[in-house]
């Protein structure tokens, strides 16, 4: 049997298993309990806070047959349920916008909505919204890792389709992503890491990077005065056009992965191959939707799901209702991963959960994927070992070098900066996670009695405070 992620494992399947959520849940709970069913609902919140579980959550509701009407309660057995926890249900269509940004996707959408349901009792529409941080995109300064925010506002390489020209566009947004499962496609002289959803300039079209077989060819540009991708002109970018065979495919585990939105072209240049931008409806698309919201058919939901609701037109928002989920609460969060890691018997102590929860910033599946990768190592977890899997400095070294700095010791400084370096740490993250214990050491000293703003241990915490009134 496949290995099921724990994120995926223990995915609420009603909507009082949701975390930290409990004004949605009871809001939705009273609206099927009531059916008081809108016809179009818009999810927004951070990722991982439950938007697209809750969609789920809600087409099993709608269409249960354990009961004869909509329910909080679905029982997850009969075969609607077991056909929309596996994805094939014919009448619940979750539509990526990977490959659904344009508007004659959303008019298919639109005209395949006026048919009545064919096996349960509504039909549900889910509209929910990537390349590896070690990818390198191609902008005017030269070469850029994907990862770093500063790309925003940059002018990155992109394709004209109507043209057939490259040119310089300018980035409009920058994506963090999160943990995501990532497969590696290597080509006659590439190589890319990318979600399976992410789209790939073909000969044949845009296709998705998990449809893709070898032997098709990917776009790639070639600078007009040499046949290896050295340097580009500022002003003048590349004129000629590479085909780059597919060679092989393999799986890459989870990584965290980013993504671009540019402007026009709606494309831009990764590890030389050419990519789909940030997978979001486009104006026109949305604009399609507008009639179909306003005058739904009979028995059809729509759920729109985005972490950014300002790229969703007002007049779309305006017909929907509307719900914000939160970041998830530490303490909420703390008690969901002591439930997982007892159910799985996973050796970590209180220190190390509450760990996970802090740095996972009120998402509730990056803090899932931690615990599942720390799970696989051997022995009990402890907060050093989380910090390490993470590739953060312990935070006893950043303590060490505070007070290194506060007796104006440099003998020990150097020495405690020379061990951190000699484990393998880069030294921009040392200076990244020193600013962070400045952060701490902060609000150590202006609120001693808000632990729960820091990412600490209750020891490191404590010894933080006694650091801070030195100062």
């Amino acid at each position: 049997m496949a290995y099921i992620p724990l994120h995926h494992k223990y995915r609420p399947q009603t909507f009082a298993d949701l975390v930290g959520q409990e004004a949605i849940s009871t809001t939705l709970t009273n609206a099927l309990r009531l059916e008081k069913i809108a016809p179009a609902y818009l999810f927004t919140g951070p990722r991982g806070t439950g938007k697209t579980s809750s969609a789920r959550i809600l087409a099993k509701s709608l269409n249960c047959m354990a009961s004869d009407v909509p329910t909080a309660q679905p029982c997850g057995k009969c075969d609607a349920c077991s056909a929309i926890a596996v994805g094939a249900a014919l009448d619940i269509i979750e539509i990526d916008a990977a490959s659904n940004t344009g508007v004659d996707n959303i008019r298919e959408l639109i005209e395949r909505a006026q048919y009545a349901p064919v096996q349960c009792r509504y039909k549900v529409y889910i509209i929910d919204e990537c390349l590896t941080g070690d990818s390198l995109v191609l902008t005017t300064n030269g070469l850029a890792r994907i990862d770093d925010r500063s790309l925003l506002g940059q002018k990155v390489l992109s394709y004209n389709e109507d043209r057939g020209t490259w040119e310089w566009k300018r980035v409009l947004r920058w994506l963090d992503r999160g943990e995501k499962s990532t497969l590696t496609i290597k080509t006659t002289h590439r190589e890319l890491s990318c979600t399976g959803n992410h789209l790939l300039r073909t000969d044949r079209g845009w296709i998705k990077a998990q449809d893709l077989q070898a032997g098709m060819k990917i776009l790639s540009p070639l600078d007009r005065s040499s046949s290896k991708q050295k340097s580009y002109d500022r002003s003048a970018p590349v004129c000629h056009t590479r085909l780059e065979t597919i060679e092989s495919f393999s799986l890459a585990g989870q990584e965290k992965v980013y993504d671009l939105e540019v402007e026009d072209n709606h494309n831009f240049v990764a590890n030389g191959l050419l990519v789909h931008n940030c997978h979001m409806l486009t104006t026109a698309a949305f604009n399609s939707l507008l009639k179909t919201l306003e005058e739904p058919p009979d028995r059809v939901v729509f759920v729109l799901a985005t972490t950014d609701p300002q790229r969703v037109l007002p007049t779309i928002i305006s017909r929907c209702q509307r719900f914000d989920y939160r970041r998830i609460p530490v303490e909420a969060m703390v008690k969901h991963l002591t439930y997982i890691a007892g159910n799985e018997s996973i050796e970590i102590d209180a220190a190390s959960i509450k760990l996970i929860a802090q740095i996972a910033q009120g998402g509730l599946r990056d803090a899932e994927s931690l615990l599942d990768r720390l799970s696989l190592l051997s022995g009990e977890i402890t907060p050093d070992r989380v910090y390490d899997a993470i590739g953060s400095v312990p935070e006893r070294d950043l303590l060490d070098i505070l007070q290194s700095i506060d007796r104006a010791d440099p003998e020990q400084l150097l020495d405690r900066t020379r061990q951190i370096l000699e484990r393998g740490k880069e030294p921009l993250t040392v200076l990244q996670n020193l600013a962070g214990c400045y952060r701490d050491l902060t609000i150590a000293k202006t609120a001693p009695q808000r632990a729960d703003l820091v990412a600490l241990t209750s020891e490191s915490w404590t010894e933080l405070t006694k650091i801070a009134q030195t100062w």
